[in-house]
């Protein structure tokens, strides 16, 4: 997979792997590349201006050997974040903001639809 600006097709990627000894399907390789960029997995990012969108990872990822951070994690992170009261000291705070910026990432930046539509249903 290129970094980020260049980009590979499904296509040429199917055609990359065919030739590695790798027999996917088409629709395979589409619907695990989606899945892993709805997790936020490997940096991996979606070019949607052209058919066939274009796939490659950020190029200020730095995953290495990093744990991927599970969904039910990274909305528990997102929600305290929410929830902290005044009170809590500030190095709880900053703790707790560093853990919910790495989950809103596992999200592509995106909050889920249930935490965005609870606490910020209101704003104008």
């Amino acid at each position: 997979m290129p970094k980020s600006p260049q980009c590979v097709s499904v296509p040429d990627l199917k055609a990359k792997l065919s030739s590695r000894g790798f027999d996917i399907s088409t629709r395979m390789l589409q619907r695990d590349l989606q899945s892993l960029y709805e997790q936020g997995c490997f940096g991996l990012e979606k070019d949607t201006r052209s058919k066939p969108y274009g796939w490659s990872i950020n190029a200020q990822w730095r995953g290495g050997n990093a744990k991927v951070m599970s969904s039910e994690v990274a909305e528990h992170y997102l929600l305290l974040e929410q929830l902290l009261p005044q009170s809590i000291p500030s190095d709880v705070k900053r703790s707790v903001h560093v853990k919910a910026e790495q989950a809103l990432k596992r999200f592509n930046g995106h909050l889920p639809d249930w935490l965005a539509k609870t606490f910020f249903k209101n704003e104008c």
